[in-house]
């Protein structure tokens, strides 16, 4: 309102000129205020910032304070005299706002004495630095994220606080006072007894509690019964304590605080006296004495007075003014005081126990039951123990003090509020960086060593030289065979690992897996060192970050190695170690993976999750590892840091051994590559223009939210929904976007919700997230729901199943110029049955202030909020009609499922959403594997096994009739070796199927040819138990693969798309065998090499192919191939990770789907 005075306001025309002036100043601002735009415009001048800062202080102001209004003497004529100024203020006048500030800040306290005094206020106190005490008073406990925190019960913590708060209150006041109120309203049977050691004899606490609370008799209160309401009660705590408990009265507390604001003072305070009248008559009706009830009305001032439509109002002065001068005529509503009405003698009720939660939702999830929150608490309680073990040894140590006050401060409940999802401040960060700065200062006020998680070690990574530049297929081998590592990332191991020392390791990745080579110490060089010093086992482990971490706020992860504890430099979450006790004599072996578990007790959890294949690692030369990304939780576009350790140990306990090296000293970083391949699961228009809820929601009234074509802001009006092998997307069209406040996700004024239905499980769930004001239909149960808005902050996926909710896995962006928002979601979130899962996706206004992040619509608009919906139950105060103003629908059925609330009824909304169609053909996955002077081998997939064409021609010329159009069999993998090609050419190739568009490929032909063929290097043949035979060979280039035994063909791939080659024959009969592999380039250009191998299985075996006698020798031999082709066969392969989730809900199986 300050900006938006009218001059011809009756009451407030008189302050047009300082308010004129500070809408100017505003508009002069906005814009330099944007995250995008920050700092672009021109600084303001002088005198511009001077009257910006003078008008910042004097707002601060009541202009009915300085007008005498409220005391006569309060009149101030100085003040009176800038607010009528139109700008061009002096340093002089700054000085005397603030002196003036400094002055009547100074009368507060002595005025709020003088009204208790006189019985016009009841002052309360709380604990000191505002914990909360029933967490301080629990002995632990495991919330919705399943993480345990480990504490005792601190009843003298909560002691201190609260002695302290009475001694504030005390000296600044001049008396102790009877009545307190909790920290948040949060109660519970364990903190009775300390607040009335203190002297306490009233508290107040939340409807919802009472509702929660046990009578005398053992039974739930009704709180309903508006006797039972509109009395305290008397409660005694768990070990003792007797104190008198008042409860909000929720109703009417909420409508002051969120319903008010948008009404005439005269209105609302006849509302609020109709809703006592009617309290009254529940009474008169049951027979009660009203006169030995109390109604209470609570709720704190800087939440109602300044963040609701009262901030619009003059901060409520008008409808105070108006509240006050009929409650004072009333004929039978009485204001008093707590203690008051406790002096009356009236019997009280008891409680035999109270229920534990606050205000908010009765619960105390919003201070713990979140990754964060209990990352918190767990370095809260490992704080204290260090601080209470320091003390028992050193009682005299003058650092006590400053630690104990350091820990009470951390003890705040405010620093909990920020963390985790469901709360968000905009700068979340800043309160971490607090919080971590009164943790530290308890280690440092008694000289301990800080934690890791404390330390300042998130240095920059490692620089790699040579950095990661291309897919990479090494054989894991142990043996570093020429060009295997290259395009892989190296780093140097400068530090000296002494008789288990590491010269370098690199780090690669192909499209599933992350690749390790360790060049260390050898098993002959480990076999000498053994027992040199004081371990006997050599151990190698790598240790791998929590994925895209970016601090060290990750719940369940660990800081030091495993043996010799040293400190990291980043919460790892996965360790991969070499298994030293089973290798074979080829070098061969397991690796074993761990997760973090955290910290526990004095030392940090590794749970073993699982074990390579055997072969997953090896050592000889060097040791070689393969990870699956999935694994260490890796996905494309993530990141992970990691570093490599050798030790020496005596057992595998924890600490139990020394480390040797670790490498490098600062973390190497891998950012993995965008390998994603999209295919499009649903297209699917929403009707246009249909932002209107239940058929007639009106936007706010504020201009933020103008458009040039006066709407579209929630006006979804196309969705597609398409997945990877690692993600679902969803990408919603809107009518129209704007980021006006500068969202870091690239969108201000939505909020989308995915509700996803998995199917029949026992744990679906139907209400719908808080805020949204629905339901999801039972039918339409959801298992996973998941939210977004343009805050970082408010993104999250809720499980059903645990209650638990996390941003990991998640991504939400916004693009205002195409008029897209893109949920991308990993499938670890939201299920891999993409395809099969049905879907209810909903948009509403976003409001970082509102309940779940969802901005209120109301019977009528105002500023901030939407109009054409229904203003809260009168008797229950609960908003039934949905916030929701699109829903994402085949057809139309919207208006009438937006519409199917009932207030009277207590009903809300139950709502439906769409199934995934039959997935249509497409072609994707297209790439030029190889390429040469004359040839190309080209691979693609589609998603339904149909024949594909391929016409080539150059570059620029759209192949016409002339041009041979080949065909690859039906499939949904196809490859084709395209040869015959011109040196040095361009080319374009259509990949065509049916009922699909075509796809383009271009490539160039090299300008140099090619005679050189292929290494052909490490040729294995293994004989299994059961007298099959695996063959194993690697090629220094991608090859084709032609296996022989006995010169006879037993297995052919003419694509040259492999390095690794491996091919397992069919079981063979005991005897002696001649290999012959032979490998040819895509230019042709062929090696091969022979050996001979022996079966002793006892297997029988028809048609086995002929023995030989002698052993044979290994040879090569190269050719080339002769007259170019053009070959097009179908590649068999398994189907891609992706294909296997593209299944048809609803449909019987067929034989020809490959889906099935």
């Amino acid at each position: 309102w300050i900006y938006n005075v009218s001059q011809s306001d009756e009451k407030l025309g008189w302050l047009y000129p300082s308010s004129a002036r500070y809408k100017e100043l505003y508009d002069m601002t906005l814009h330099n205020l944007k995250p995008d735009t920050i700092m672009d415009d021109e600084l303001l001048a002088p005198q511009d910032f001077l009257d910006l800062q003078v008008l910042w202080y004097l707002y601060q102001f009541s202009p009915d304070y300085v007008l005498g209004a409220y005391n006569s003497s309060h009149r101030d004529e100085g003040l009176i005299a800038l607010f009528m100024q139109d700008g061009d203020y002096s340093l002089a006048d700054l000085s005397y706002v603030l002196d003036a500030q400094h002055d009547h800040m100074g009368n507060v306290l002595p005025m709020y004495s003088e009204l208790a005094a006189s019985g016009q206020v009841e002052l309360t106190t709380t604990p000191y630095y505002h914990p909360i005490m029933p967490l301080l008073m629990m002995d632990g406990w495991t919330m919705e994220d399943g993480i345990r925190v480990n504490k005792e019960a601190w009843p003298e913590d909560v002691q201190n606080h609260l002695v302290t708060g009475m001694d504030l209150f005390e000296q600044e006041l001049g008396f102790r006072p009877t009545g307190m109120w909790p920290s948040e309203e949060a109660v519970s049977p364990a903190m009775v007894e300390p607040v009335t050691d203190v002297g306490i004899q009233w508290m107040v606490t939340d409807e919802e509690i009472l509702k929660q609370s046990t009578d005398a008799n053992g039974n739930l209160v009704d709180v309903e019964d508006a006797a039972n309401l509109a009395t305290p009660w008397t409660v005694t705590g768990a070990e003792g304590g007797e104190i008198a408990v008042i409860f909000r009265d929720r109703v009417i507390s909420d409508r002051i605080a969120f319903q008010y604001g948008t009404m005439t003072p005269e209105a609302a305070v006849s509302d609020f006296i109709a809703y006592l009248d009617n309290v009254r008559q529940q009474l008169l009706d049951a027979g009660e004495d009203p006169s030995d009830h109390l109604l209470t009305v609570a709720l704190d001032g800087e939440n109602w007075m300044f963040m609701s439509e009262f901030q619009h109002q003059d901060n409520a002065r008008p409808f105070m003014a108006e509240w006050y001068s009929r409650l004072a005529d009333h004929p039978t509503i009485v204001t008093t005081t707590p203690s008051e009405f406790l002096t009356k003698g009236t019997d009280l009720p008891e409680i035999e126990t109270i229920g534990t939660g606050s205000w908010i939702d009765g619960t105390l999830r919003t201070w713990a039951g979140e990754e964060e929150e209990s990352l918190a608490w767990q370095r809260l309680v490992e704080a204290r123990q260090a601080l209470v073990e320091f003390e028992a040894t050193n009682p005299n140590d003058p650092g006590l003090s400053a630690a104990w006050e350091s820990l009470y401060i951390a003890e705040g409940s405010d620093w909990y509020w920020w963390y985790g999802l469901d709360q968000d401040s905009g700068y979340d960060e800043n309160w971490d960086v607090l919080f971590k700065v009164h943790l530290s200062n308890i280690y440092r006020a008694i000289n301990l060593d800080l934690p890791p998680y404390l330390q300042d070690l998130w240095t920059n990574p490692a620089v790699a030289d040579p950095a990661a530049s291309a897919i990479i297929e090494p054989m894991i081998d142990g043996i570093a065979l020429p060009g295997e590592w290259d395009g892989a990332a190296r780093y140097d191991a400068p530090v000296s690992g002494g008789n288990f020392d590491i010269e370098s390791f690199h780090f690669g990745y192909d499209a599933s897996n992350v690749f390790i080579r360790v060049d260390a110490a050898t098993l002959d060089e480990l076999d000498e060192a053994a027992g040199v010093g004081s371990y006997d086992s050599p151990d190698l482990a790598i240790y791998f970050m929590q994925p895209n971490a970016v601090n060290f706020n990750e719940a369940q992860t660990n800081f030091r190695t495993y043996y010799g504890n040293q400190i990291l430099g980043f919460p790892s979450k996965h360790m991969v170690a070499f298994d030293f006790d089973n290798i074979r004599e080829d070098g061969r072996a397991k690796w074993d993976l761990f997760s973090a578990q955290g910290k526990v007790g004095d030392q940090e959890q590794w749970t073993l999750t699982g074990s390579s294949n055997l072969g997953g690692c090896a050592v000889d030369e060097v040791y070689e590892f393969s990870v699956p990304w999935a694994d260490i939780g890796l996905a494309p576009r993530y990141s992970t840091r990691v570093k490599v350790v050798t030790s020496w140990r005596d057992s595998e306990s924890y600490g139990d051994g020394m480390d040797a090296e670790m490498a490098p000293p600062a973390p190497a970083e891998m950012v993995l590559p965008d390998l994603e391949e999209w295919v499009t699961l649903l297209e699917l228009d929403d009707a246009v223009g249909d932002e209107t809820g239940d058929g007639d929601y009106v936007y706010p009234l504020a201009s933020d939210f103008n458009t040039p074509d006066g709407g579209g802001l929630w006006d979804a009006t196309h969705l597609t929904v398409r997945q990877s092998a690692w993600n679902a997307q969803f990408i919603l069209t809107m009518s129209e976007m704007t980021d006006i406040w500068g969202l870091a996700n690239g969108f201000s004024h939505q909020i989308v919700q995915i509700y996803v239905d998995q199917g029949e499980t026992s744990y679906g769930r139907t209400a719908m997230l808080t805020g949204a004001n629905a339901e999801v239909h039972p039918d339409w149960a959801w298992e996973v729901a998941i939210s977004g808005t343009g805050e970082p902050g408010a993104v999250q996926a809720v499980q059903a199943e645990t209650g638990s909710a996390s941003a990991r896995g998640i991504d939400v962006t916004g693009d205002v110029d195409a008029k897209t928002i893109t949920f991308t979601v990993s499938k670890d979130v939201i299920g891999s049955d993409v395809p099969n899962y049905r879907y209810i996706i909903v948009i509403g206004s976003q409001d970082g202030f509102g309940t779940g992040k969802w901005r209120d619509v109301m019977e009528d608009a105002a500023t901030w909020t939407l109009g054409g919906g229904a203003n809260p139950a009168p008797d229950d105060g609960i908003d039934y009609d949905p916030n929701i103003i699109d829903v994402i629908l085949e057809g139309d059925g919207q208006t009438a499922m937006l519409s199917g609330y009932d207030v009277a009824g207590h009903t809300y909304a139950q709502l439906t959403g769409f199934e995934m169609p039959e997935v249509p053909q497409q072609i994707f996955g297209a790439s030029v594997d190889t390429v040469t002077s004359s040839s190309a081998v080209l691979t693609w997939s589609t998603t339904v096994s149909e024949a594909t064409s391929i016409r080539v021609a150059p570059a620029g010329q759209t192949p016409g009739a002339e041009d041979p159009m080949l065909s690859t069999p039906a499939g949904t993998d196809h490859a084709v070796t395209l040869t015959g090609l011109e040196v040095g050419t361009s080319y374009w190739a259509y990949i065509s199927a049916n009922e699909t568009e075509d796809v383009v490929v271009w490539f160039n032909t090299s300008s140099v040819v090619d005679e050189t063929p292929p290494d052909l290097l490490n040729l294995a043949a293994e004989v299994l138990e059961d007298g099959r035979v695996t063959v194993s060979w690697y090629t220094s280039e991608s090859a084709t693969e032609s296996v022989l035994i006995n010169g006879e063909s037993v297995h052919e791939d003419p694509f040259a798309t492999k390095k690794n080659h491996a091919f397992t024959t069919e079981v063979l009969g005991d005897g002696t065998y001649n290999l012959e592999v032979i490998s040819a380039d895509a230019s042709g250009n062929l090696n091969s090499s022979t050996l001979s191998f022996t079966v002793d299985a006892g297997a029988t075996v028809d048609d086995t192919p002929g023995t030989v006698d002698d052993g044979g020798t290994d040879e090569s031999s190269s050719s080339e191939v002769s007259d170019t082709t053009l070959q097009v066969v179908a590649l068999i392969v398994l189907a891609l990770v992706l294909l296997a989730f593209l299944r048809v809900r609803g449909h019987e199986p067929d034989e020809d789907d490959p889906w099935n």
